[in-house]
């Protein structure tokens, strides 16, 4: 067989808070508050104390029990858990308690008054087929037999029979029939004398028993000599099966026993107390902490004698002949109940109020109980168990908290209404009660109605607690009795009745106020008091006294409640002055009011209408008027007649008016005949009568098409036009005119409609084939039989997509240095530009809308270059893009200088260009600084070519010469630079204030050039900035032949610093026209032009800083009567944005002597002239 091993108090120490804590709580914890009911306690007549649990019989012959329900063991009806309040346990059948064991390891054991025998728990339960139960069970008796004093030990349960002998049943080592297996039913356990048991006690593993014939016998372990043998057996279960006599010291005789751990008390027939075995913590009593193989005396105080001994697991306590308690051993946990946790062997009395006795006392592991002289229970010893910590908080005795059946009192009525009611009373518990409320308007209750709370007291709540009750579905103003039931386990308590009256009244009303009266609407308004009930409100009215005739009836909102409400009421459709009579009818469940009866009259007169202001379109005549109403419902038409007389009319569709308005109406006359004159007027009446306007004359509209601006939505290449229209009913034809030129010049036309509508109507189409980022503009003309309609000029611009383009999405640039136009995504930070993918030497700038860049320069004739752009954004991502564009960069460049000379002027040409001047390879020509000009000078006459080969140019003879003159990839530090070609005795002759050549950082750019030489056949070439030239001559012009060079080049036009010439709008040309004959410098100085025999003159044109907005500009020079002359097809110079280009010009002169310059685009000009051609 195994049993639980037991343990030593300093190893067991935690395992027995748990229990010990719920049998014996503090003093201060259970200490009971005030209440307003007195609660039905019960008293004890038996108290058992167990290592888990204690259990006891009250008064009533109930069984309680309070501790460790694991398992549910303990209290079948209660969940799981440890319990400080006692609670019911039930025997079958409705049997009553006479005594109960609440035994030493989870089983329960009890006597009903009837004799027989229950146990209940997961061990010796008394039953040959259920050996585990949680509800009492019948122990199995032989024969039903009847028994008395039965006990639950450690692992035993123990009777005896009518003869007082013992029965036993459970584990073989304590059983003490010699058997060595465990019997499930009981067993009659003979004593060696034969001999009736008089008294026994079962301990944690010894049972003992007192004989009729004063023997003394005990079975079980001797692990500590209590067997009385005279040694202790070490060996675990070799130990006597069966009764051993205990030999008591001579002359002494045993009246009882009790049986502890490892321990044995027994209380002799003198009143002397005797222990052996064991001496934990002088828990003998005899004044020494010495174990003994043999009975030794306790010695008491005053050396009283004993009535009572009760020793368990670690302590014992006795009780004396004067009613004195004393305890003794272990204190660790307060079971000593001296308000310390001191213990030994010193006799220690537990500290109780004055005049408190105890006449039974009982001792568990670490806690013991005892029942006072009002037989009631006292407790103490053992912690409080806390989730955390342990806290001595049970060293004094303390009362264990009361039960009972409920008491209830202190009825209250809280709050009274008109149908509900809300009572209270206080409900002293005494275990988990339920509370309902029963009430009737009987007294006697005769037909009550029950109502249960909704809260349950718990079974550990010992202060009075208030309950709340609503009673709703009430009568009003009617007298309630009601009163409370309580019931727990223990019984059900009604309380004495109370009353109260709820409360309503009868509604009343006020007198009829009037607003708002017209001829056909009055709005009335009164007061309800609803007397707290729920109360029906209407309005009545009629044109009697009697209400007989045209009664109304108007149902309006409910009320409630004890106070007065405002309701009002529209009454409509009324006829104007005329008298009605008025009431209020107000009801509830107490009764219906009517109030006084109330006339009133209504208002009205004839309407009068005066017509505001009319329009017309061919077909309609639209009228705006105001109506004075007469405070009467009414209606308005407008008429309109060809005849003064209004004989036939076209009348409008009726405008209704209420009595109040509106007063504004507009009316519309349809099915006019277009271009004829009406006569209109209006015609209003109401209910009382008729009333027209002074008429006037109004002329229809000749009925031309109807038609709005377009609405556009434009995409990158296309865009949707939405258009809308009426024909006023005439058959029309719609086109829509789409250019690139405000003036509309070559549009293309689209289709819109044709046919007749009769009202707007809304076409879309869809315009294909535009350029990206490119100004349109949309006209829509209509054509009918009566007319034409156009819309003016609706400009629009195609989008833009995200990116980058060069010069304006051009293919081909001629000069390094290019515009760049970036369209950044939203929410760009900063743009990265490089001219290589890897972005190696790229530059970041600010976002803006364009920049000047530098592509790479090249010595090839032509290259694709790329631009790569990334646009960057603050959370570090970027967007890439790139554009590429074609550099035509020839490195030799030159333009044709002999296209303009012709036949008969006198011009030598060379068999071929010779180059003079090639400053490529070597040092630069010029200085990055502007602040001064740098010059070379040149030979011409017999000069040689760069490669020192003759050009063909004679030793003399020339007074002119031909050449190309190129800057190749300028530098400039202000942004532009230029270059002068004039005759010069030597390098320090003042070059003219004109230019020949103008170029901007990255260009090559080349211009012709005719200059004339010195007397000693020499040029200087002067340069502003900082570049590579070339000089090519292609021949010349002899002395005294037809060219007649200037002594040096004269600016005779420089628009800079003033008006700019032309516009930024390249919708036409801007013109202006220059005498030639004669003319001054800009500076107004003498050119040496003579007034006349000037057949053309040899130029050098510049445009500077071109801006256009097509991408393009051009410059032309042609001979001209007047600024209205017609230009030729042809252009003398081209232009992009920000290019400063130069170009010879030879132009033909008017037979007046002028030249106009005509400018497409933007730009400042610069004229020179070099020399003329005679007649």
């Amino acid at each position: 067989m195994n049993r639980l091993g037991f343990l030593r108090p300093s190893s067991f120490r935690t395992s027995i808070v748990a229990t010990c804590a719920l049998i014996a709580t503090s003093l201060f914890a259970l200490a009971p508050a005030p209440q307003t009911a007195s609660a039905a306690e019960f008293s004890y007549t038996q108290l058992s104390v167990a290592r888990r649990a204690a259990c006891a019989v009250t008064n009533t012959g109930i069984g309680v029990c309070w501790g460790d329900n694991s398992g549910q063991y303990l209290v079948s009806t209660m969940p799981s858990g440890r319990y400080i309040t006692p609670l019911r346990v039930t025997l079958p059948n409705s049997e009553t308690f006479a005594t109960i064991d609440a035994g030493e390891n989870n089983t329960v054991c009890a006597q009903a008054v009837s004799g027989r025998a229950y146990c209940w728990g997961d061990h010796h339960i008394g039953s040959y087929f259920t050996t585990t139960s949680r509800v009492p069970v019948q122990v199995e008796f032989p024969n039903d037999m009847r028994v008395t004093n039965v006990k639950s030990g450690y692992a035993n349960g123990c009777a005896l029979d009518p003869d007082q002998y013992l029965w036993c049943w459970g584990d073989a080592l304590t059983l003490g029939d010699g058997n060595t297996e465990p019997i499930r039913i009981p067993t009659r356990v003979p004593m060696p004398d034969g001999g009736k048991v008089m008294q026994y006690d079962m301990g944690p593993d010894n049972t003992c028993v007192v004989t009729h014939l004063e023997h003394l016998y005990c079975w079980g372990s001797n692990g500590d000599g209590q067997l009385g043998l005279g040694y202790a057996h070490n060996i675990p279960y070799n130990t006597p099966h069966t009764p051993t006599l205990i030999t008591p010291p001579t002359g002494v005789t045993f009246a009882s026993v009790s049986a502890g751990l490892h321990r044995i008390c027994a209380l002799s027939t003198t009143g002397t107390g005797y222990c052996w075995g064991d001496n934990y913590e002088g828990s003998f009593g005899n004044n020494t902490y010495t174990d003994s193989l043999r009975p030794t005396a306790m010695i008491v105080p005053d050396n009283e004698s004993l009535v009572h001994i009760s020793t368990s697991w670690y302590h014992t306590c006795v009780q004396t002949i004067s009613n004195k308690t004393w305890c003794f051993g272990n204190g660790g946990f307060g079971e000593l109940g001296s308000g310390t946790t001191m213990g030994g062997k010193t006799y220690r009395a537990p500290y109780v109020p004055a005049g408190t006795q105890f006449h039974s006392v009982d001792t568990g592991l670490a806690v013991t109980c005892a029942l006072d002289s009002d037989n009631h229970i006292w407790c103490w010893g053992g912690p409080n168990w806390r989730p955390s910590e342990q806290v001595y908080s049970a060293l004094f005795p303390a009362a264990i908290p009361a039960i009972g059946s409920p008491n209830v009192g202190n009825l209250v009525t809280n709050s009274v209404d008109t149908t509900t009611a809300q009572v209270q009373a206080s409900v002293s518990a005494l275990g988990f009660t339920t509370t309902r409320v029963e009430y009737d308007d009987d007294p006697n209750f005769g037909s009550s109605t029950t109502i249960a709370s909704n809260v349950s007291i718990p079974a550990d709540t010992t202060a009075a607690t208030p309950i709340s009750i609503n009673i709703s579905g009430l009568l009003p103003r009617t007298i309630y009795h009601y009163r409370f039931v309580a019931t727990n386990t223990y019984g059900t308590t009604t309380s004495t009745a109370s009353s109260f009256t709820t409360l309503g009244e009868e509604p009343t009303t006020t007198a009829i106020r009037f607003s708002d009266i017209t001829g056909n609407e009055i709005n009335a308004s009164f007061d309800v008091n609803p007397g707290r009930l729920s109360t029906s409100i209407s309005f009545e009215y009629a044109s009697d006294a009697d209400f007989s005739t045209d009664r109304t009836i108007i149902q309006l909102t409910e009320a409630s409640g004890a106070f007065g409400v405002t309701r009002s009421a529209s009454l409509t459709n009324l006829a104007p002055q005329q008298m009605y009579y008025t009431r209020v009818i107000a009801t509830n469940q107490l009764g219906t009011t009517i109030g006084s009866t109330q006339t009133v009259t209504t208002a009205g007169s004839i309407p009068t209408a005066t017509l505001i202001s009319s329009a017309a379109t061919s077909r309609s005549i639209t009228i705006n008027s105001t109506i004075t109403t007469g405070l009467t419902q009414g209606s308005v038409v407008a008429q309109a007649s060809v005849s003064e007389d209004f004989a036939t009319t076209f009348d409008s569709a009726a405008s209704p008016f209420a009595s109040s308005g509106p007063t504004q109406h507009e009316l519309m006359i349809n099915n006019l005949s277009p271009n004829t004159s009406y006569f209109i007027r209006l015609v209003a009446n109401n209910d009382l009568g008729t009333a027209t306007s002074t008429s006037v004359t109004q002329r229809t509209g000749p009925g031309l098409p109807i038609i709005s601006n377009p609405i556009i939505n434009p995409g990158f290449t296309n865009a949707s036009v939405m258009n809308q229209f009426d024909t006023d009913g005439y058959s029309t034809f719609i086109k829509m005119l789409v250019s690139e030129s405000s003036a509309m010049d070559d549009p293309t036309e689209y289709f819109i409609f044709s046919g007749t509508t009769q009202s707007t109507q809304t076409t879309w189409t869809t315009i294909n084939n535009l350029k990206i980022n490119h100004e349109y503009f949309i006209v829509v003309e209509a054509h009918n039989e009566n007319g034409n309609v156009a819309t003016s000029p609706t400009s629009f611009t195609t989008l833009e997509p995200i990116g980058v383009l060069i010069n304006d999405g051009a293919e081909t640039t001629n000069t390094a240095t290019v515009k760049i136009t970036f369209n950044p995504p939203l929410g760009t930070s900063a743009i990265r530009i490089s001219n290589s993918p890897d972005f190696s030497n790229a530059r970041v700038i600010s976002p803006t809308r364009y920049f000047k860049w530098q592509l790479q320069a090249s010595e090839e004739p032509s290259i694709e270059r790329t631009i790569w752009v990334q646009y960057l954004f603050n959370d570090g991502s970027f967007e890439s893009y790139r554009d590429s564009i074609t550099l035509v960069a020839n490195s030799d460049p030159s333009i044709a200088v002999t296209s303009d000379l012709q036949s008969g002027t006198g011009f030598a040409p060379l068999t071929e260009p010779k180059r003079i001047l090639d400053t490529r390879g070597g040092q630069r020509f010029g200085t990055t600084s502007t602040n001064g000009n740098a010059v070379t000078r040149i030979k011409i006459t017999g000069a040689n070519t760069t490669d020192n080969k003759p050009t063909g140019l004679p030793n003399t003879g020339i007074g002119a010469v031909a050449l190309n003159v190129t800057a190749v990839n300028g530098i400039t530090d202000k942004g532009y630079g230029y270059v002068n070609v004039y005759p010069c005795a030597n390098i320090n002759t003042p070059p003219p204030n004109s230019s020949n050549l103008n170029f901007t950082d990255g260009m090559t750019v080349p211009n012709a050039v005719l200059a004339p030489l010195s007397n000693d056949g020499y040029i200087c070439v002067s340069i502003n900035g900082n570049a590579d030239l070339l000089v090519d001559v292609a021949g010349y012009f002899p002395t005294g032949t037809g060219f007649a060079p200037l002594t040096e080049p004269k600016r005779i036009l420089d628009t800079r610093g003033g008006q700019r010439f032309g516009t930024t709008s390249t919708n036409g040309n801007s013109v202006t026209r220059i005498k030639i004959t004669g003319a001054n410098t800009t500076d107004n100085k003498p050119t040496g032009l003579p007034n006349s025999g000037i057949g053309a003159v040899a130029l050098n044109v510049t445009a500077v800083n071109g801006v256009t907005d097509k991408g393009y500009g051009f410059v032309k020079v042609y001979p001209c009567g007047s600024k209205s002359s017609m230009a030729p097809e042809a252009s003398n110079l081209n232009f992009a944005d920000g290019n400063t280009l130069p170009n010879a010009v030879i132009a033909q002169l008017s037979s007046d002597g002028y030249i106009c310059v005509s400018v497409y685009g933007n730009s400042d000009v610069l004229i020179d002239v070099s020399g003329f051609f005679p007649t």
